[in-house]
């Protein structure tokens, strides 16, 4: 039990500088008035973020939990056309129906 504490408080603080390096790109682009790479970086923030909250709760046992925020990282990750993002997500997805024993949606995920 202290080993997956210890673990999901090192993903947290790898997730939390993967964000600072997100915003901080961001805030260059905003400070060169290039709104779009601006909101790309934001969004490629946001898109880690909901991953991460996603494995939170997968690790936690709420799978409804992590279910919404893989599929809103999924959402994200096709707005930006950001494959591998999609692609880990699937992925993750996958995990989750194979959890839940559901083979069909697995197999859809890992296809995907």
């Amino acid at each position: 039990m202290q080993q997956q504490a210890a673990g999901i408080a090192t993903a947290t603080r790898l997730l939390d500088k993967l964000t600072q390096l997100y915003v901080q790109r961001s805030l260059a682009h905003l400070h060169e008035r290039s709104l779009a790479p601006a909101w790309h970086e934001v969004n490629l923030a946001s898109h880690y973020v909901a991953t991460m909250k996603g494995a939170l709760h997968e690790q936690s046992g709420n799978l409804d939990g992590a279910h919404a925020f893989y599929q809103e990282a999924l959402s994200i990750a096709e707005t930006l056309a950001y494959r591998s993002g999609m692609a880990k997500v699937h992925h993750h997805l996958g995990n989750l129906a194979v959890r839940q024993l559901d083979a069909e949606q697995a197999m859809s995920h890992y296809r995907a």
